[in-house]
């Protein structure tokens, strides 16, 4: 069980007949309650900009958790950029060895992405830990941003910007020119 405490009596019994006095120790088997928290930056990107992922993992113990590993592999609706984990994340496996988590401790990983233009786009991340842990309902965390869809232009692709007005046309043949604003896709710079 988790929080079971226990003693244990030692007797040292020498080979010449000595027997020392007992000795108590303190055993403990404990759990280590590991959850895990996932946030993106933007929950509407534009396709073919960055994201930026962050992956929170906690131990609440009461045992520290060794080895302690999240497994967050990105969906093909992204691109594998950048990490801040100087190594210890493998976008190929999405595993991030965290190694020992005390208790009470927090590690954080974030994870940079580019935004393909087809998805799946749901990213999930899950904490694993070799103790037991009382409750599994908070080790799985996920984020489904909705990339904003490319479109094309004359000039290329460009995203249309949703809030963008069109004039009131007037009745008649008169013709009017009016320009249309739309993003490059890139990092929302308008066109």
């Amino acid at each position: 069980l988790c929080n079971d405490f226990g003693n244990l009596r030692v007797i040292n019994t020498w080979g010449w007949g000595y027997t020392s006095n007992a000795t108590n120790l303190n055993i403990v088997f404990g759990c280590a309650d590991l959850s895990v928290v996932k946030l993106v930056d933007n929950a509407t990107p534009n396709v073919g900009s960055t994201v930026t992922f962050t992956i929170n993992a906690s131990n609440a113990g009461p045992a520290p958790s060794n080895p302690t590993v999240v497994n967050d592999l990105l969906p093909t609706g992204y691109t594998y950029v950048s990490d801040n984990s100087g190594g210890s994340y493998d976008s190929v496996s999405g595993d991030w060895n965290i190694g020992t988590l005390a208790s009470g401790a927090n590690a954080s990983l974030q994870i940079v992405a580019t935004v393909n233009a087809t998805g799946p786009y749901t990213n999930t991340a899950i904490v694993t830990g070799s103790q037991e842990d009382p409750d599994s309902t908070d080790r799985t965390s996920s984020v489904t941003p909705t990339p904003l869809p490319l479109c094309a232009g004359s000039s290329g692709n460009v995203l249309i910007n949703p809030d963008f007005e069109l004039p009131v046309l007037p009745t008649g043949n008169n013709i009017i020119t009016f320009p249309i604003q739309g993003w490059d896709g890139a990092g929302g710079n308008p066109n």
